[in-house]
């Protein structure tokens, strides 16, 4: 879910102001391409992973599961190299605290369209 929000600093003030203006709603929109368009080198990165049997993959009739498997992912993911994503995980996780339990659905729908933000899905 962390790829949903690259830049949460600009994101935070938006969803937490009472009225939104245009140049708010484009930065959302932004925000949501971007995402879109990540959604691709995301699954890459997860395969990748998958296939090096660093993570682990199950289906379930709503869900694709994902865990880790090995340890070396502690040095893979280390906090200096990626600090910003890591800032915008806990922040975004502060936003939704169940975010471990929300669908994408529903976070797109709070995130976005609740927003003011017309969506699309690939």
């Amino acid at each position: 879910m962390a790829h949903f929000a690259p830049d949460y600093s600009h994101i935070n003030k938006i969803l937490s102001s009472e009225t939104k203006s245009i140049k708010d709603i484009d930065k959302l929109q932004d925000v949501y391409s971007a995402a879109i368009l990540r959604n691709k080198q995301f699954t890459r990165l997860t395969y990748a992973l998958y296939k090096k049997e660093i993570i682990g993959m199950g289906k379930s009739p709503t869900a694709i599961n994902l865990w880790i498997n090995s340890m070396e992912i502690d040095s893979f993911l280390n906090k200096e190299t990626f600090s910003v994503e890591y800032s915008n995980a806990y922040n975004l996780k502060k936003l939704y605290p169940r975010l471990r339990t929300i669908t994408t659905e529903t976070l797109i729908q709070h995130l976005f369209i609740e927003n003011g933000v017309r969506t699309w899905h690939i």
